[in-house]
């Protein structure tokens, strides 16, 4: 029929409920009442149900036995305006094939050991599509399901550390190969414990993903995954590791924001580039008191704001293989932390209308450090510093090419402000500027200081190449224009500094206006060779399962090998006493 309700459960047995084969489902409809379509609780076992139709109920199947050890598997079954369609306290839950149809939860479960929701449909869920809390949890599996124009995934899974030990158990947390569109809320959200995101496509959602911890260590790894949403694609905010590979951000407010992080890593062994296109920012971390480990590797930046950081000084990051084209205001935006930049290239630019045109660099305790090696950077402008910018902070610069950069004040290229002794240098590989201009000095360069003491500030000159670039003096390089401070270039015997070509307005101008001498010195900043290892979470089943799979198998074996045997045995027995009988 269709209106089979309240269905009791019988004790100590296992119990399995499915359809006969028929193509229509049975039919267990509440009729919009505050009925219960099955209450599997109480001294029950481990229940199946099977090609089923519940609808119009408050709870749909409610599963809490007394004992631990039981699951429960919902296979085919399709669930229509219900408010609580599977609510779930037990040890193993799996769910496959289901569709939750105008619901307002989707799957709930506050206890459970592993739970496994595969090829499953939600729609129009209003509170929460899947949620799960609980603790001592081996696994969370979400693979291959839809969620459209429905709520979110919530896991509140904190890490299970046994007595007497400080490391938590194992788990394994994976949303692999899932579809959110319209997501009225962050189509999935963390607290705590290691998950993966992958392979994922996320659209028109409220927010992406959101990871909100307090467990040291504590990870998440998106991989893969393409988001597409109006506000934030990627929240993390826990004392752990966040890494990125292979992903594509697009059209959000901001890609990725970091309040509290110990690790942030983008890229992987696989070579993937992580993609940011269009949205007023592509990362911005923000956490000033946070000692951060920073490695990046092959970024694609198009059309976005950009890349930001506020971190304690204390913080290493290498930065690599970034392409940034069109940027919406600047490609990086950099305060604190020691860093190695290289192989960025920036393009496109717009006019700043402040300073440091394509980076601005700078640092509260003036020990921050900046190494720029292989970067280009063509037509960014600026009111200082048409591509760099950089205050109380050191900087290197090493095999990089500026062209066509302008400054509607000082610094064509470069404007570096409160420099002390040794804090800036052009060291290593030859580095070119060419066409620079500023609408005032230093058409490439221009060095201040807030030092008016008579002390020498030494800047070391290696390997460059000025060639037309223009100003109203100091068209290649201008010191002292704004204190009289004493910045002196220190050009390396071995080095080469080549001037060409450059324009100075002024009639009694000069491509260089600072004190020249010739001596030995050294880079201002290295690079700190920051390198995070992959994060690799296994996504197989966890160790137990495999693990008795492989024994049982390895039993099977055994147990084929000894009838075999006995087999043998007996025939031979047989035969021999037919003998002997004859």
């Amino acid at each position: 029929g269709d209106k089979n309700i309240g269905v009791m459960f019988p004790v100590n047995v296992s119990v399995s409920i499915v359809s006969d084969g028929a193509e229509t489902q049975v039919t267990f409809d509440c009729a919009d009442t505050s009925l219960t379509a099955f209450e599997v609780s109480g001294d029950v076992n481990s229940v199946t149900f099977g090609s089923l139709y519940v609808a119009n109920c408050s709870t749909g199947i409610h599963f809490a036995p007394n004992a631990a050890g039981f699951g429960l598997t919902v296979d085919g079954t399709d669930f229509h305006q219900i408010e609580h369609p599977l609510s779930f306290r037990g040890s193993y839950l799996t769910v496959s094939q289901c569709s939750f149809n105008a619901t307002t939860h989707g799957v709930e479960v506050s206890t459970a050991t592993n739970v496994t929701i595969e090829q499953s449909f939600f729609y129009a869920t209003t509170e929460d599509s899947i949620s799960i809390a609980s603790g001592n949890m081996d696994s969370v599996v979400v693979s291959n399901c839809t969620f459209q124009a429905a709520a979110g995934l919530i896991f509140n899974v904190p890490p299970y550390v046994e007595a007497n030990s400080s490391t938590p158990n194992a788990f394994n947390g994976d949303i692999e190969d899932c579809i959110f569109e319209d997501i009225s809320t962050a189509a999935i959200s963390f607290a705590d414990n290691d998950w993966v995101v992958k392979n994922c496509e996320i659209s028109n959602s409220f927010a992406g993903i959101l990871y909100l911890g307090v467990i040291e260590g504590s990870t998440l790894v998106v991989d893969d995954t393409n988001i597409q949403t109006a506000g934030i694609a990627i929240t993390y905010t826990a004392p752990g590791m966040l890494q990125l590979s292979g992903d594509s951000l697009l059209e959000a407010a901001t890609g990725v924001f970091i309040s509290q992080a110990n690790e942030f890593k983008i890229g992987s062994d696989d070579d993937d580039v992580v993609t940011f296109t269009g949205g007023n920012s592509s990362i911005n971390v923000d956490c000033i008191a946070c000692s951060m480990g920073i490695d990046f590797d092959r970024i694609s930046c198009n059309n976005t704001g950009p890349i930001s950081f506020t971190v304690a000084d204390g913080s290493d990051a290498t930065i690599s293989h970034i392409t940034v084209t069109n940027p919406v205001g600047r490609a990086l935006n950099i305060q604190g932390g020691h860093w190695g930049i290289q192989s960025v290239s920036v393009a496109g630019s717009t006019h700043i209308d402040s300073n440091g045109g394509a980076f601005h660099f700078s640092s509260m305790t003036g020990n921050g450090t900046f190494d720029l090696e292989d970067c280009t950077v063509t037509g960014a402008s600026a009111v200082n510093g048409g591509a760099v910018f950089v205050s109380s902070a050191a900087l290197n610069i090493d095999g990089c090419n500026f062209e066509n950069n302008q400054a509607t004040g000082r610094g064509g290229a470069i404007y570096a402000e409160k420099l002390v002794n040794g804090s800036f240098s052009i060291t290593g590989a030859q580095s070119t500027f060419s066409g620079n201009s500023a609408g005032s000095t230093g058409g490439a360069i221009d060095l201040e200081s807030l030092d008016t003491s008579s002390s020498v500030l030494n800047v070391c000159i290696d390997t460059v190449d000025f060639t037309s670039n223009n100003a109203t003096t100091g068209a290649a390089v201008s010191c002292c224009n704004e204190n009289n401070c004493n910045v002196t270039l220190v050009y390396t015997p071995d080095g080469d500094v080549t001037l060409e070509d450059n324009f100075n307005s002024d009639t009694n101008g000069s491509d260089v206006t600072c004190t020249v001498v010739t001596g030995s010195c050294q880079a201002a900043a290295s690079d700190p060779d920051e390198y995070l290892s992959p994060v690799t979470i296994d996504t197989e089943p966890v160790d137990w399962l495999k693990w008795l799979v492989l024994g049982l198998a390895a039993f099977l074996v055994v147990a084929l090998i000894a009838v075999g045997g006995m087999g043998v045995y007996v025939h031979r027995k047989r035969t021999k006493t037919y003998d002997y009988m004859e």
